[in-house]
């Protein structure tokens, strides 16, 4: 039985060597698609973890709620540091005199909030101030101290893309 594979294997070989290699490139491509999308998947995971800071958990709702919800929802008050108060408007408008900028997101944040990440500013914004991002503040054509005029969308129970809204 040996020899007849042996003889089959030296009669074929003119077949069979560029199959084997063709297996060898094939099975080289997708072992190595696999390392980068791993290799992409850890970079991209820990750029997401590194810039969350220290927050472990996060609650949304569409609607507002009060702070005391989400403290009534902790089922272990020894696994939780400290809760932090964040408004979150995905669609909000920034002008400056003549210059616009649209579908922007604007967080509202209490003053604690700057602790849980590494980027921090020179000191907490007071009553009525904003802090930009760099692109927003060049769009803007905006310099520390001037006015910004920030709009948000008002709530209703009517959206307002309907009919009737």
């Amino acid at each position: 039985m040996l020899s007849l594979v042996i003889r089959t294997l030296l009669h074929f070989r003119g077949l069979l060597v560029p199959v084997a290699m063709g297996v060898a490139v094939a099975t080289a491509v997708i072992v190595g698609a696999l390392v980068v999308g791993d290799s992409m998947r850890g970079s991209l995971r820990f750029i997401a973890m590194d810039r969350i800071g220290s927050i472990d958990s996060v609650l949304i709702a569409p609607r507002w709620f009060d702070e005391g919800l989400a403290k009534n929802l902790l089922f272990d008050d020894s696994q939780i540091g400290s809760i932090h108060s964040l408004v979150f408007v995905q669609q909000a408008i920034a002008e400056k005199e003549l210059h616009r900028a649209s579908e922007m997101a604007l967080l509202g944040v209490d003053p604690d909030f700057w602790t849980l990440g590494t980027i921090k500013p020179k000191r907490p914004p007071e009553d009525k101030e904003v802090i930009l991002n760099q692109s927003l503040a060049d769009k803007l054509h905006a310099e520390v101290g001037e006015l910004i005029k920030l709009r948000v969308e008002s709530q209703a129970l009517v959206p307002a893309d309907s009919p009737l809204g």
